[in-house]
């Protein structure tokens, strides 16, 4: 068999596989309703339906705002979401800024995915002098998200998705809304995000409970209202057989999580109690970690006792304190528990080695190819080969359909290169090549959360 009936076989069979994402955060922009960050309404309402889109809500995501703010770019006026010379307007503005910044993983995955989805992509729309496809492409748009969900089958079809997890908050599982088969839910599975249950760090509040206070109906006055706050939360997982945890405390603490009294948690919360009613919190940090502390153990005994997957943000972000081999003992302590990193860059490799020698530790792909579609390519080299193949998750991290259509194209190309190379260079046979394919676009995440 020659190297190019090798790279055939193996893209028939990649191209053909279905999808089971791990992770992704579809309709977290902005025609959606403004967040109050980190509560964004799809993550609270099921079955939201967005105002009306455009091309100006894709670019200006939580991933490529900051980007193009930082290169001088401002958030567009209102008039630019509705008319079309305000719109042209605004883009021309926008069009050496994007050019700048064309070679980032995620204004590449959001172009493939337009010209998928829509005929036209990002940067033929800005280099063309011709206005009228810009227009063209921004009332495709507007047309296919004003039948959402209907669009959301299209594209889930398109893509070869049969399922997607989605982290969301526990307001979405008490909502009215939260029916079988609602809107997007035919395809998304919802998993709980634990983060405002172990409180988001925050300058002025330094710990804020807003989000599960206000989906509970009763505030977090005590150490005994913890507590009950605590069983409160794993009696909706219980009820809806969540089937997994997902944590994004890296963003905003270290990832290693130290033992804790319930002593040492109910002095600690008294003191923040006390100094919120005096209004000054800002030097009480120490304490602060010393709540999320003992929340994020009870968490994971919690966890345990259930055998739930638990996905946690690794790398990317807070980087001295996001290095995932802060977990390695909380990783053989909680065997019960499977830990799922999603991300990981730039500590590939202490992620590689993690899930190497510890048989409760998977890898997921998430957000590498949003940040370049290269960084996914080494992080799959190194995967394949150094994790057991049934302990690699791929998913997008995706904000919008578009952007998840690019991420998935381009993770089945690179996936492709990365298995063919492997075959050529004798490292792995066809079979096994297949085989690997399989369970890292689908199978491992199916299996794990008996999907």
């Amino acid at each position: 068999m020659d190297n190019s009936q090798v790279r055939e076989i193996i893209a028939s069979h990649v191209s053909k596989t279905r999808i089971h994402s791990s992770h992704e955060h579809i309709g977290s922009i902005d025609s959606f309703g403004k967040n109050t960050s980190p509560w964004f309404p799809v993550d609270i309402e099921p079955a939201l339906l967005p105002s009306a889109t455009t091309l100006l809500d894709l670019l200006f995501s939580p991933y490529t705002t900051p980007q193009l703010k930082a290169m001088g770019a401002s958030y567009p006026p209102v008039d630019a979401f509705t008319d079309d010379d305000a719109f042209l307007k605004a883009m021309n503005i926008l069009r050496p800024i994007i050019k700048s910044n064309s070679g980032i993983g995620v204004l590449v995955c959001l172009d493939r995915g337009l010209k998928i989805l829509h005929g036209i992509g990002l940067n033929e729309a800005l280099s063309s002098a011709n206005r009228e496809l810009l227009l063209r492409l921004n009332l495709s748009i507007k047309d296919k998200y004003s039948d959402y969900f209907q669009w959301f089958s299209e594209v889930m079809e398109k893509t070869g998705t049969d399922s997607l997890l989605k982290p969301v908050h526990p307001e979405f599982f008490l909502s009215d809304s939260l029916k079988e088969n609602a809107g997007e839910l035919r395809y998304s599975i919802p998993i709980m995000r634990i983060d405002s249950l172990v409180g988001f760090q925050h300058d002025e509040k330094i710990l804020d409970f807003a989000g599960v206070e206000r989906a509970a109906g009763f505030a977090i006055k005590n150490s005994s209202n913890l507590d009950e706050m605590i069983t409160w939360f794993f009696g909706i997982c219980d009820t809806f057989q969540v089937c997994s945890l997902k944590q994004l405390q890296a963003y905003s603490r270290p990832l290693s999580v130290l033992d804790c009294t319930r002593e040492e948690m109910s002095k600690a919360l008294d003191t923040l109690i006390a100094a919120r009613a005096d209004g000054a919190l800002a030097k009480y940090r120490d304490e602060a970690l010393i709540v999320q502390n003992y929340i994020l153990r009870r968490i994971l005994e919690e966890a345990d006792f259930r055998s739930l997957p638990y996905q946690i943000h690794t790398g990317m972000t807070n980087l001295s304190q996001s290095n995932p081999a802060q977990l390695e003992s909380m990783i053989q302590q909680y065997r019960n528990i499977s830990f799922v990193l999603l991300h990981a860059y730039p500590f590939i490799s202490e992620a590689s080695y993690l899930a190497r020698t510890n048989p409760n530790v998977w890898v997921d792909t998430s957000w590498l190819v949003l940040q370049s579609p290269e960084i996914l390519q080494i992080a799959l080299k190194e995967y394949i080969g150094m994790v057991p193949a049934d302990r690699i998750f791929s998913s997008i991290d995706s904000i919008s359909l578009e952007e998840y259509t690019g991420g998935i194209a381009l993770t089945r190309s690179i996936l492709i290169d990365v298995l063919t190379e492997k075959v050529e260079s004798d490292f792995l046979d066809i079979e096994e090549a297949l085989y690997i394919s399989e369970r890292i676009l689908g199978g491992n995440c199916k299996q794990l959360h008996r999907l």
